[in-house]
């Protein structure tokens, strides 16, 4: 005997795109951490094997530091860590609406160079 039944269509696809955009309205941070190391990883490329990445926080007074990683704290804070001209530990906390960073190559702090660009780090 065969079934005559209308089927109901398969919505999961939908539904997870519907998920995955809630998502990221609702984790704003998460979203450009994502973005964020996606960029990297492009800029890396460009990088000799004397150089690793740095960042300068634009219209701060600070200078540039070798960036190590960045993290996100849902639903607004991204932390970026990495290490100033002398090696100490320095830690940029930035909601993700107010991030204006600059990405620029610097020379690599010890004997061997640092990449974070397909190391997740939250």
């Amino acid at each position: 005997m065969t079934d005559n039944l209308p089927r109901m269509p398969d919505f999961s696809g939908m539904l997870s795109e519907v998920n995955a955009v809630a998502r990221r309205k609702n984790n704003p941070a998460e979203f450009m951490h994502s973005r964020l190391m996606a960029m990297i990883a492009a800029h890396e490329k460009l990088l000799s094997d004397d150089e690793e990445l740095g960042v300068y926080v634009v219209g701060g007074s600070a200078p540039a530091f070798h960036l190590r990683s960045i993290a996100y704290s849902n639903p607004d804070i991204l932390r970026f860590t990495g290490k100033d001209a002398d090696g100490h530990t320095v830690q940029l906390l930035q909601h993700y609406t107010q991030m204006g960073i600059m990405v620029v190559s610097m020379r690599k702090l010890g004997e061997k160079v640092y990449r974070i660009g397909f190391t997740p780090s939250a």
